[in-house]
């Protein structure tokens, strides 16, 4: 981040091919692994609106429409299931409300999952607040200002839910919310952002998630040691994966397709790994700007209209091995000192 010491060397060769294999391995075990949420549930039934504060497994009934409550489902005990039964929640899109709320400022919560639930029309459609070991599984979030939404939440999972058509961002990390990890998602057509993470959500993982159609896919802001890897993002109108300020994040295969840049490093974004990702027909396949200390490896960056990669102001970057082909420019190097372009 800005005013940070960047003149540690960035370690090649060996480094790069454990950084994949570690990437991947971590990819696989979690797509692998069996989500405890989807076992058969069944529970206490719920007809409408509700606290729940004590321990056990819930279905919800029927829909819930209209809700003016500031909450419709609260939890705040832990060890909870929430079944949806595919039903929808839905509000009247108030400032500060939330269809689920878990957790809260008063006390922290664990081992919370909600699962297969659409929730609509509401500030925050699912919100988990000072969580740890929670779960969102098999949710719909929709036409709220966000669709889902972790503060200062921990070693939490949030898995194959499809967030679209929210206001400001589909999928939104924040507070020191850390050690989460988001695999197979779907945030699509939202107003600002697929994805954000922000005000120190660090050490997070994102695995085989889409974002398209965004303003920005996946946006990085301030966060740092991010690994995102296998993620696919197509068609936003700026780009697919933006960071800012945000140190020691590793970018592992992931493909990035968009109207102006594939991946964008920008205002002293240091020391992070760009490894095998492929940057197809973007204006720019890979952007770094203010940044230093990068790495950029392996990656292949073709059919984009005006550089395959454009580094500007960017020190000390290393360039090992890319494949460029059919590009406006293939590497464009402005105001960046000692960049090196190595091979094998």
């Amino acid at each position: 981040m800005a005013g940070r010491d960047t003149r540690q060397p960035i370690v090649i060769g060996v480094a790069v091919a454990l950084c994949i294999a570690i990437a991947i391995a971590i990819g696989v075990a979690l797509l692998n692994d069996e989500d405890p949420s989807e076992r058969d549930v069944a529970g206490t039934p719920l007809d409408g609106c509700t606290t729940i504060d004590t321990p056990g497994r819930y279905t919800l009934r029927s829909n819930v429409t209209d809700v003016t409550d500031h909450n419709c489902l609260r939890i705040t005990a832990d060890d909870v299931i929430l079944e949806g039964g595919s039903h929808r929640i839905d509000g009247q899109g108030t400032f500060g409300t939330a269809g689920v709320l878990v957790g809260g400022f008063n006390r922290p919560v664990a081992n919370v999952t909600v699962r297969n639930l659409t929730v609509t029309d509401w500030d925050d459609g699912i919100r988990y607040l000072r969580v740890t070991d929670g779960t969102v599984t098999a949710t719909r979030t929709a036409d709220n200002r966000i669709g889902i939404t972790l503060l200062r939440t921990n070693n939490s999972r949030v898995v194959r839910n499809y967030a679209h058509s929210n206001a400001v961002y589909g999928i939104s990390l924040q507070e020191h919310s850390t050690k989460n990890t988001l695999v197979k998602n779907r945030a699509a057509e939202n107003t600002l952002f697929g994805i954000e993470l922000v005000a120190n959500a660090s050490n997070n993982r994102l695995i085989s998630n889409q974002v398209s159609r965004n303003e920005h896919g996946l946006a990085l802001i301030g966060v740092d040691n991010t690994t995102v890897v296998n993620t696919t993002a197509r068609s936003n109108r700026i780009a697919g994966i933006w960071s800012s300020e945000s140190d020691g994040t590793t970018l592992v295969n992931n493909t990035v397709s968009n109207r102006f840049y594939g991946i964008y490093l920008g205002d002293q974004t240091n020391a992070n790994r760009l490894v095998a990702n492929r940057a197809i027909d973007n204006r720019v396949g890979l952007r770094l700007l203010h940044s230093a200390n990068n790495l950029l490896a392996g990656n292949v960056a073709t059919s984009n209209r005006i550089e395959g990669i454009l580094l500007l102001a960017s020190d000390n970057t290393v360039l090992r091995e890319n494949h460029l082909t059919d590009n406006g420019a293939g590497v464009v190097v402005a105001r960046s000192s000692n960049v090196s372009r190595e091979r094998g």
